[in-house]
């Protein structure tokens, strides 16, 4: 369940990804990483609704452009 603190809504390794739809051990990692910003509310680690809307705002990583005959040489 979500917790609000001062007017920011927190959520939980668990429901947070269960809204990404990943693991929470892969969220976990990426807390780690740094790839995701977290709070740490006691032992758990809690992620503001700020930051998953940044999470769902970024832009998928566009792929290489297949190489072609012009660009071999």
């Amino acid at each position: 369940m979500s917790k609000e603190l001062c007017g920011i809504t927190y959520y939980s390794v668990t429901e947070a990804a269960e809204m990404l739809s990943i693991h929470k051990v892969t969220l976990r990692r990426y807390i780690q990483e740094g790839r995701v910003q977290a709070t740490r509310i006691g032992r758990p680690y809690y992620i503001t609704e700020q930051n998953l809307r940044q999470i769902f705002s970024k832009e998928p990583a566009t792929p290489a452009s297949e190489p072609t005959a012009s660009n071999l040489t």
